[in-house]
């Protein structure tokens, strides 16, 4: 099993194009392991987690909206099950919080990541 040093997971819900310039800005960074929860988006953006899968994200999906929290459980969970918890860091990245990457996203500003730890989850 592959030990990584970071994991990016996003909770998302009926994204844009902006969720993937933001991957591209991840990926462009170093990072190599990233879980999406598609948190039971409309089925006109399937063509959005397709182009995600195609950048190698791993993509968890909810039948139906469970709601941030939800997602968030769901992406730890999977994280966990995907790594056996032995990645050193953790960032959360919500979907309304698209200035993480500024150069990447085009949104006005908020907060930033959430990094919820270093050592294993």
């Amino acid at each position: 099993m592959e030990i990584l040093d970071t994991i990016v997971l996003i909770p998302s819900l009926n994204p844009n194009e902006r969720l993937i310039k933001l991957v591209h800005g991840i990926q462009e960074e170093g990072v190599e392991w990233i879980l999406v929860v598609d948190d039971g988006s409309d089925p006109e953006y399937a063509d959005i987690f397709q182009k995600l899968r195609e950048l190698d994200c791993f993509i968890v999906h909810h039948e139906r909206n469970l709601g941030k929290g939800a997602a968030i459980k769901t992406a730890l969970r999977a994280a966990i099950e995907k790594c056996g918890g032995k990645q050193d860091h953790l960032c959360i990245f919500q979907t309304d919080e698209w200035d993480i990457l500024s150069g990447y996203a085009d949104r006005p500003s908020g907060n930033s990541a959430k990094s919820v730890g270093t050592g294993a989850v």
